[in-house]
């Protein structure tokens, strides 16, 4: 038989606390004043592009599903 050998493992982790600027809520508070916000007239240009992207996909989806509809209902499921 193989001889088993103790592991040294890792102490055991504490819970995160939720306290006064320590801690896992004072990590993510300390994190969100590190965040580059972008300015009203940035984000104002983004939304226009995202905006204008979905209408731009949506359009092409959609005339794409009625032609290839009006296909399959020309050749495949012809009206008797």
């Amino acid at each position: 038989m193989a001889k088993t050998v103790p592991s040294k493992g890792r102490p055991p982790v504490a819970a995160p606390s939720i306290g006064e600027g320590g801690g896992f809520l004072g990590g993510v508070w300390g994190e969100l004043r590190k965040t580059a916000w972008p300015t009203w007239d940035e984000l104002t240009r983004m939304t226009a592009v995202v905006i204008m992207t979905v209408i731009i996909f949506s359009l092409l989806i959609g005339s794409a599903d009625y032609l290839l509809g009006n296909l399959l209902g020309h050749f495949v499921y012809k009206s008797q």
